[in-house]
């Protein structure tokens, strides 16, 4: 969990406590404010999920420790970036490409993530093999680099393309964790609000 996940998770609770303390037995300005931070907590979690496509590996975040690894690439997609549907023309600047790959850590077991790109910059569709780049402590979050260091574009190439894949990691949702942590920090707040009257 990141530490804007925490602070929106926090920031919800106290909406929501706003909105349970006005409606008990608070001020009436007091429930308008709880009622108006709550709904645009909501719609916030909701776009941070919206952005965030199921499914589909986010690239490592900035400040955090990267690797790079070998991947066998089983499937390909070309899709149209704003319609979403299949593009038969692949050199299209409209075109984006979806690739579906077992990542073969160094240093661990192999997974198999989604993740899209802008641009084929490693022809994955022909070679059936790429090198990304991943968080070790968070390994769903995978990048496709543009230009890899050599050893590891040769340790890619050296990949049998018809190994069994790996098991499916499925990318963690940014927003998945904000209601539960608003519900606890609600009920701490409203308990705490309770005790001291």
């Amino acid at each position: 969990m990141n530490p804007r996940t925490a602070l929106l998770g926090v920031l919800t609770g106290g909406a929501v406590t706003a909105l349970v303390q006005g409606a008990v037995d608070g001020p009436r300005w007091l429930l308008l404010i709880g009622l108006n931070a709550t709904v645009t907590a909501l719609v916030l979690v909701d776009l941070v999920s919206r952005v965030s496509r199921a499914g589909i590996a986010p690239g490592p975040r900035a400040g955090r420790p990267r690797s790079f690894a070998p991947a066998v690439v089983h499937g390909v997609r070309a899709f149209n970036r704003a319609t979403g549907r299949a593009s038969g023309d692949p050199a299209s600047p409209e075109t984006a490409f979806e690739f579906d790959i077992t990542v073969m850590p160094e240093d661990g077991k192999p997974f198999r993530v989604r993740l899209r790109h802008p641009l084929d910059v490693q022809d994955a569709r022909g070679r059936r093999s790429m090198v990304v780049e991943y968080d070790p402590g968070e390994p769903w979050r995978v990048s496709v680099p543009t230009h890899p260091p050599t050893e590891w574009v040769r340790r890619a190439r050296q990949l049998d393309p018809a190994g069994p894949p790996g098991p499916r990691l499925e990318p963690r949702r940014p927003g998945a964790w904000v209601p539960a942590i608003g519900a606890v920090t609600a009920v701490v707040l409203l308990g705490l609000i309770r005790l001291t009257g």
